[in-house]
């Protein structure tokens, strides 16, 4: 076979991949798998490295093994018994380290296997390539990460992809390399580029509508509908449209264009205004919202501290114009008070008229041709023009969020929501003239109040009714998606086969680990988290630079999810940093999910301080147009449950609960309105209802600094159902435990979560079941390590064909659903058969088993049983 056709069928089964794109079957054959593993070599780095088992991944082949190792920030390395050869930097790299290990503690760099099959291995590896040191790191932006892919064949082919991007979203360069693997060397059989460039087709546009009432000074009809610039109309001067992308929709009259909200934005230069200096002024535009500002910002203005004038919406939802004459600044706006009942709706077209009548000394402000508010104390001595750019749909400076809490700094954004046909006027246009205007460009109802907005709501994946986690790279809506460079497997969400709830680790969460229920109602048990000069936790991580995640197990029986993460502040600074090492606080959460919808996780800081951190607090999230009290049972809103299964039950109606008393207690349950509620499980010492921080929005304390959001800030009140909010409603504490080796210190404990309708003796079942494990004795054929409640498993390692044991339920001690780990097992590909009580058991939803590859690179056998019982069980493994 020559090689243009072998790796013609290679590029075939990539297609293929890409159809299936989350396919992950970790039972590989005894040649040819890839698994996670921590290789150590003796390095100086070693020692400080606050990484865990999981740290690099090996795949291994007839040949050899190639490495991606930490060591050279997983570059990978072909090693065979006769040497080893690093693969060739295509995308040269230049960090805070060394020319081996450039990312000193791979902040920025992480490697995963995508798929594992018998025939085809796919790593994928993602880095930042060119930093610098410091707190935070120098020069790390989103569109300067690089994306490889590494398909890897049983016969020692391998194809790599590398995607590099640009300050662009339809722009990138990709790589292609055809390698094979021999025995002495890494044979480059071809390389070429790619330069991608995303053609779209042109946004065709609502019919075209004319205003004849006047000719404008300047006027942007923005229907191009295709292109990266428009025009301004009079002077006939293209402009380029800055930000990721130009986003063409729909319009009031042909096209418009949308704005993200942080990035969108159109400059235009200062002498393209050179006629409105100690003139009146006319300045009016149609747009529609697709979310408030963070606080007032332009659709159109020409201003500086000293002069110019202003045309936008504020952090409410009010509509602003101001201009400075000599007599100084002067604004009219449309005011409200709480709830703010008055203010622009989103997702609806308005127009809006400024009007600065020199001669009447009056500025007037109009919606759809109507006036709303005027002042007459301006001065008639005409418009002080500012000698800045005209700018469209963002500030010339950052501003300060609106209702922000702590740790909350000035940060760049934007008008968000869709902006068409622009006019501005030298001269102040009558009411009836701007109610002319307003009609003549009026297209109806049909499309003013339907904009060509994207439907806002948190993402949703569909696992097909199969447990099972899958990479995938979850929608929100293309202006805010477009802000990050993340390839295909971006995220992960973890599906079940007989409940609606989904576990997923998005992007847009920093992927901090949520659980959605039937109405994609998102909680999560948070994270580690410090306050000392500032607040340093992983929502910080607001563009995902270092925080990510991987799929370690993905089989029948469970699955298992790593997440790892910096905990910094909004501005990115590390906490207890340290130069010599190169390293600051690390946490790391390791979930085991079963197909009973329950996880486990193992949750592990690594830090320098003597502090104790933040551990849990319960956090819903939800997305637009829910309101958090139509989701949230307000009584009771909580209970907590003791180990006989007694329940004491806490209301939230006007004002958080008092006195509640965690201590003694072992589940919290939250009270979501669809029944599917979170709960958490450990020996609670203590605990608290989250009672700070509530605004007149809602009687919980509601934020939406955090989800989505890329403002600089850890702490502003949600003030409106137009964003994702986030909701803090309590914390618990219970015991971890300080480790020391060597130069590392960290703390550990583990937790049980989940979201279900199981009542409140049911749980009691479980927190039992996992709190007080029942022993495990008459151990024959096998070794047994032991009950391991981070994993919620029974540890075995076989050293025959068949192993027995006896599990000594009992009320006190009861079994609820077990997951029995057996190393050593022989072979992937034989099915374990199993006996309970001397009964055999027919595998289905109730007896379900897979394999894996454990650390040192051998076979690993889980089986699931669901069984709940307080008495004492014999089992009998065998093939």
């Amino acid at each position: 076979m020559n090689v243009k056709y072998y790796f013609l069928k290679i590029i075939l089964s990539l297609i293929a991949v890409s159809a299936i794109g989350t396919t992950f079957a970790n039972c590989s054959n005894k040649r040819f798998y890839a698994y996670y593993t921590k290789l150590g070599c003796g390095e100086t780095w070693e020692k400080y490295s606050r990484t865990s088992e999981f740290a690099d991944v090996v795949v291994h082949l007839r040949k050899g093994q190639l490495v991606f190792w930490r060591g050279t920030s997983y570059l990978p390395v072909w090693k065979t018994s006769n040497g080893k050869w690093p693969f060739e930097e295509i995308v040269p790299r230049k960090g805070d380290g060394s020319a081996l290990m450039p990312d000193r503690t791979n902040t920025f760099s992480n490697v995963e296997i995508i798929i594992n099959t018998p025939k085809k291995i796919i790593i994928h590896w993602r880095y930042l390539p060119v930093f610098s040191a410091g707190n935070p790191f120098i020069g790390v932006k989103s569109n300067n990460f690089v994306d490889e892919y590494f398909t890897i064949f049983s016969n020692g082919y391998v194809v790599r992809e590398i995607d590099q991007y640009s300050t662009r979203i339809d722009s990138r360069n990709k790589i292609i390399q055809y390698i094979k693997l021999n025995k002495n060397e890494v044979k480059y059989i071809r390389t070429y580029n790619v330069n991608k460039l995303i053609i779209h087709n042109k946004c065709l546009g609502n019919p075209v509508l004319h205003n004849t009432i006047l000719s404008p000074l300047l006027c942007w009809h923005f229907d191009e509908g295709i292109g990266d610039s428009t025009k301004e109309s009079v002077s006939q001067k293209m402009v380029f449209i800055k930000g990721e992308k130009a986003y063409w929709r729909s319009g009031i009259s042909g096209t418009a264009l949308a704005f993200d909200g942080y990035k969108s934005q159109i400059d235009l230069d200062k002498n393209i205004l050179n006629k409105i200096n100690g003139r009146s002024l006319t300045v009016q535009t149609w747009f529609a919202i697709g979310a408030y500002p963070f606080n007032q910002v332009p659709i159109i203005q020409q201003c500086d501290d000293d002069a110019g004038f202003f045309l936008g919406i504020d952090g409410y939802g009010y509509p602003a114009f101001k201009i400075k004459t000599k007599e100084g600044w002067a604004e009219v706006n449309l005011k409200g008070d709480m709830p703010f009942k008055n203010k622009l709706k989103i997702f609806k077209w308005y127009c809006l008229t400024g009007v600065y009548n020199k001669k009447r000394g009056e500025i007037s402000l109009y919606i759809n041709g109507q006036k709303v508010a005027s002042r007459k104390d301006v001065g008639n001595q005409g418009l002080e023009a500012s000698h800045s750019d005209l700018l469209i749909g963002k500030s010339n400076k950052p501003l300060m969020p609106i209702a922000a809490l702590h740790d909350t700094y000035p940060s760049d954004f934007g008008f968000d929501g869709l902006i068409d046909e622009i006019s501005i006027f030298n001269k102040a246009l009558s009411q009836y003239q701007i109610f002319q205007s307003f009609q003549a460009m009026n297209p109806g109802n049909a499309i003013v109040s339907s904009p060509n907005l994207e439907k806002r709501e948190l993402p949703k994946f569909n696992t097909h009714g199969e447990f099972k986690a899958d990479y995938t790279n979850l929608h929100y809506i293309d202006t805010w998606d477009n802000l990050f460079r993340f390839g295909k497997y971006a995220d992960v969400v973890v599906g079940f086969d007989d409940s609606p709830i989904r576990y997923i680790f998005w992007h847009g969460m920093s992927y901090i680990p949520m659980i959605s229920d039937n109405n994609n109602h998102w909680y999560t048990n948070e994270f580690n988290e410090f306050y000392t000069d500032a607040d340093y936790e992983p929502m910080s991580d607001k563009p995902c630079f270092s925080s990510h995640v991987r799929i370690i197990e993905n089989t029948d029986a469970r699955v298992v999810v790593q997440w790892r993460y910096r905990l910094i502040t909004p501005w990115q600074k590390w906490s207890n940093y340290d130069s010599k090492t190169g390293w600051g606080d690390v946490s790391e959460m390791i979930y085991y999910i079963y197909p009973d919808g329950v996880s486990t996780k193992r949750l592990r800081i690594w830090t320098s301080s003597s502090d104790n951190p933040e551990w849990q607090e319960s956090i819903p999230v939800f997305g637009e147009n829910v309101h958090p009290e139509n989701v949230i049972c307000k009584s009771p809103f909580m209970c907590l449950i003791d180990s006989s299964g007694h329940t004491s039950s806490y209301d939230w109606v006007s004002h958080p609960p008092k006195n509640v008393k965690y201590k003694g207690n072992i589940i919290q349950k939250i009270h979501f309105c669809s029944g599917y509620n979170p709960f958490t499980i450990q020996k609670f010492k203590d605990g608290n209802i989250y009672n700070g921080e509530i605004n007149w929005y809602s009687i919980f304390p509601t934020f939406n600094h955090w989800p989505i959001s890329q403002i600089i800030s850890s702490g502003r009140n949600a003030i409106a159902s137009d964003r994702p909010v986030s909701v803090s409603l309590s914390h618990v504490y219970w015991k971890n435990t300080f480790v020391k080796k060597g130069d590392i210190q960290y703390r550990e404990t583990s937790l049980m979560e989940g979201m279900s309708k199981l009542s409140d003796s049911a749980l009691a079942l479980l927190a039992k079941s996992w709190l007080y494990a029942p022993m495990v004795s008459e151990v024959k054929g096998c070794m047994s390590f032991g009950y391991d409640m981070e994993q919620r498993a029974y540890i075995f390692s076989a050293n025959n064909r068949k192993i027995s044991f006896f599990i000594n339920a009992s009320a006190k001690h009861p079994i609820d659903n077990l997951c029995l780990v057996i190393k050593n097992w022989d072979d992937n590909k034989i099915e374990a058969k199993l006996k309970i009580d001397g009964k055999k058991q027919l595998q289905g939803p109730d007896f379900r088993q897979g394999c894996t590859i454990a650390i040192d690179g051998s076979v690993k056998k889980l089986i699931w049983l669901k069984i709940s019982t307080e008495k004492r069980q014999s089992f009998e493994i065998y093939y």
